[in-house]
C-alpha cells in the first residue's frame, strides 16, 4: 500500500484496497500513503482520496498538519543555526579584539 502510494500506481492502490488492504498503514517515520503520496508528488493519489473522503484518512487534515510540522521544524532548525551562528560569531570577534589602551 505505501510502495504503491509512494510511486503514484493509482490501479494498484485501488486494487490493494478492493482486497482490504489497511489504507491506516504508517511506515517506520510515521508516513502514511496521503504524506507519502504528497512527499513524491503524486497528484493522482491524493485526488483518489480526496475524492474518497474516507472519515479515517482526511488528506486535507494530513497535509494541513503535516505543513504545520514542516513549519515547525523549519523554524526550529532556523533559531537553532542562528543561535549558533551567533554564538560562533561572539566567539571569534572575542578572540580577535583589542583592548583599547589607555594614552599615558
Amino acid at each position: 500500500m505505501l510502495l504503491a502510494a509512494s510511486s503514484g500506481a493509482l490501479s494498484t492502490l485501488q486494487c490493494l484496497i478492493e482486497l482490504g488492504a489497511n489504507i491506516l498503514q504508517c511506515d517506520q517515520l510515521g508516513n502514511n500513503v496521503i504524506h507519502l503520496a504528497a512527499l513524491r508528488c503524486h497528484a493522482n493519489i491524493l485526488e483518489f482520496f480526496s475524492a474518497w473522503q474516507q472519515p479515517q484518512i482526511n488528506v486535507w487534515n494530513v497535509l494541513v498538519g503535516q505543513s504545520r510540522l514542516l513549519y515547525i521544524h523549519a523554524f526550529v532548525s532556523h533559531t537553532l543555526c542562528t543561535m549558533s551562528h551567533c554564538s560562533a560569531a561572539k566567539t571569534q570577534v572575542s578572540m580577535f579584539s583589542v583592548t583599547p589602551q589607555k594614552d599615558m
